[in-house]
């Protein structure tokens, strides 16, 4: 567990945007500083008010993990910096029942040189309960996150630390409710993988929806793969035509799945 993060109250630069079902736009909020600054997800709490989350180096010589306390129409209401490593950002997240936030990420480290994966939990007041950082020899990060009935946490992302030649491979990593691994998968194909979304479906099995790049590097097809509560490999699916397509998201309905994304197989792009 990682015990010595800090953090900072901060106004971080990105655009948020609230637009109501049927209505036009209600507000536009830049939130500024010197550096780069970016929201990759935004939380909704149960009073309407938003959490966003994402990072920040516009107050440290790297990049901080942030998360920006928001009113219902977008005003500042506080602002964090969590230290976790030298460089740090949140890229998913997953609110539990509870109310509590897990979230998901990478950190960097200048004296290996290399990037982690960065998972964890905190409250809807921004208290960090735990956090873990992830990975091996090459570089990781988490990119989206579920969760099973028995409060287990599903975090799906990309590493280089098992390819032959370095490329990035899909990695479902299970851990239990405290973060504590419990197995790791790993999605291989020749080229390199992106990992798009994961969900658990009522029955338990983990699936998650990706894209990859072949060889030629000219063609990117999509793929589909639902993996048993032990992490083995129950079924695959792969999706594509001669060139390009995309994988973005993935939405879990009564009678199968709705993916979404792009293609220019069939001249639609």
């Amino acid at each position: 567990m990682l015990s010595n993060f800090t953090f900072r109250t901060v106004i971080t630069l990105a655009l948020f945007c609230g637009v109501y079902s049927g209505q036009a736009q209600e507000f536009q909020r830049a939130y500024g500083g010197a550096g780069f600054d970016v929201i990759s997800r935004i939380v909704q709490l149960e009073d309407q008010s938003y959490l966003a989350f994402g990072s920040s180096s516009s107050y440290s010589s790297s990049s901080e993990a942030a998360v920006i306390h928001l009113d219902g129409m977008g005003n500042v209401i506080e602002g964090r910096l969590y230290s976790f490593l030298v460089g740090s950002d949140i890229s998913a997240t997953y609110v539990k029942e509870n109310g509590n936030i897990i979230f998901g990420g990478g950190t960097s480290s200048l004296m290996s040189n290399s990037a982690e994966a960065l998972v964890g939990e905190m409250t809807p007041e921004g208290e960090v309960l735990w956090a873990k950082i992830l990975g091996g020899a090459g570089n990781e990060t988490i990119t989206c996150l579920a969760m099973a009935d028995n409060g287990c946490i599903i975090a799906g992302g990309h590493s280089s630390s098992f390819s032959a030649d370095e490329s990035f491979n899909d990695i479902v990593i299970k851990l239990s409710s405290e973060g504590d691994v419990l197995w790791s998968y790993e999605f291989e194909s020749p080229g390199y993988d992106r990992i798009a979304d994961i969900e658990v479906t009522p029955e338990g099995q983990i699936v998650f929806f990706g894209h990859h790049v072949n060889d030629d590097s000219q063609s990117y097809d999509l793929h589909l793969i639902g993996l048993n509560s032990d992490g083995s490999v129950d079924w695959s699916r792969a999706i594509g035509g001669p060139t390009v397509e995309l994988a973005s998201e993935m939405l879990l309905m009564d009678d199968g799945f709705l993916l979404g994304g792009d293609t220019d197989s069939f001249g639609v792009g």
